[in-house]
């Protein structure tokens, strides 16, 4: 990972865009000692052309993109286990081809998702939390150093790491984070998040494109009215 050195531009535009990448989950499993891949490598790259062709503003990625299986509270194939490493090293390199494809203005955020959010609960779990808040000597004020944060050198990379799981990241008025409700059946969680939302909220999570809106009375509105949506 090289550190990539980024500026703000002079002059605002008008209009902003944002590029939003949820839950790439990228993990491996092993098989007749070749690596195969979780996350789905053409997907990804068609992001990073999106990236390069759109030349957004602003790039949120919403959690999930490590999968960690053997880290899960969930019973785990024997083939998927010591493969965190080869996963930090596509992730990393990943990110850092995005990086180079984006206007030096453009920064990039990741909300943690509950798969990122493993990694310290099973050091709290399984270590006592001896481990979960360790810092490198000589950075003391930095993240743990077993954190997703400190493994992929984020910071070199000039990505803002949002945690704990659930902080959202705001995007103008739109509140985005990685989500937690899940309901069965297209459309229905969407639904259920706007139902008691008062902004509009993208999120990622459930693996499924939906969107759902509301009409809200706003007083401070020309017409008295005010449309929020949830989108997946």
């Amino acid at each position: 990972v090289q550190a990539i050195r980024r500026s703000l531009p002079k002059i605002k535009a008008e209009t902003e865009t944002a590029l939003i990448l949820p839950d790439a989950q990228i993990g491996f499993r092993k098989r007749k000692n070749e690596l195969v891949p979780f996350h789905d490598r053409t997907a990804m790259d068609l992001a990073l052309q999106a990236a390069q062709l759109i030349q957004p503003d602003k790039v949120v990625i919403l959690g999930d993109w490590l999968d960690f299986p053997e880290l899960s509270r969930f019973t785990t194939e024997p083939e998927t286990r010591f493969l965190i490493q080869p996963a930090l090293v596509e992730c990393a390199w990943f990110l850092q081809a995005l990086m180079l494809v984006l206007p030096s203005h453009c920064t990039v955020h990741w909300t943690e998702g509950n798969h990122e959010m493993r990694l310290r609960n099973s050091l709290l779990e399984h270590h006592s939390g001896a481990l979960a808040d360790v810092r490198s000597v000589d950075n003391l004020d930095g993240p743990p150093a077993m954190s997703v944060e400190n493994l992929l050198g984020l910071d070199k990379l000039g990505i803002e790491y949002i945690a704990p799981y659930g902080t959202p990241f705001w995007l103008w008025d739109v509140m985005i984070h990685h989500g937690h409700v899940v309901r069965g059946g297209g459309g229905k969680t969407a639904s259920s998040i706007v139902s008691s939302a008062s902004h509009s909220q993208i999120v990622g999570h459930i693996h499924r494109r939906e969107l759902c809106s509301r009409t809200l009375i706003d007083p401070t509105r020309p017409n008295g009215q005010r449309v929020i949506s949830a989108m997946s």
